[in-house]
């Protein structure tokens, strides 16, 4: 999209959170706006709430592809500007893995996703605080899910 001035945007699918996520790219300035691509992140901190309500590995695969682009800077749908656009979203992609293991993990051990989503939409709310706990409780579940069916998928987190 060339807006003049020097000012254009490319814009690209972005799905894994939301099946209509987009980013767009600004050349000039080399800003990639995201939206919730990356999921919540807390820049006070530190911390990310991994958002793959649509599918684990497209989440994963749109990360990839999003590092490929040169952007210095990253703007977040909740929280401001990202500086470092390389590392924020390398750790995007670890949060995501750390998340999915620790799911897996802890069902592996026994213990039902219910209960799981319960505990982690507490810790959600205690950054983020952005919609209903039930329904923070209901995406963890819904991500439980999702780690589960994408277990076994290889590459997801290179």
């Amino acid at each position: 999209i060339d807006l003049g001035a020097g000012i254009e945007w490319t814009v690209y699918s972005a799905h894994g959170h939301a099946p209509c996520q987009i980013a767009a790219f600004e050349k000039k300035d080399q800003i990639l706006e995201i939206g919730d691509t990356t999921g919540f992140y807390s820049p006070d901190r530190e911390v990310w709430w991994p958002n793959y309500f649509v599918s684990l590995e497209t989440y994963c695969k749109t990360i990839q592809k999003l590092m490929a682009i040169p952007a210095k800077r990253v703007a977040l749908s909740h929280m401001g500007v990202v500086e470092n656009a390389s590392a924020y979203l390398k750790n995007a992609l670890k949060a995501t893995e750390k998340w999915h293991t620790e799911m897996l993990d802890r069902v592996a051990k026994g213990e039902q996703p219910k209960a799981i989503a319960e505990e982690k939409s507490h810790w959600v709310d205690s950054f983020a605080g952005i919609m209903p706990i039930e329904l923070q409780r209901d995406m963890c579940e819904l991500m439980i899910k999702r780690s589960q069916k994408d277990a076994s998928k290889p590459g997801l987190f290179v």
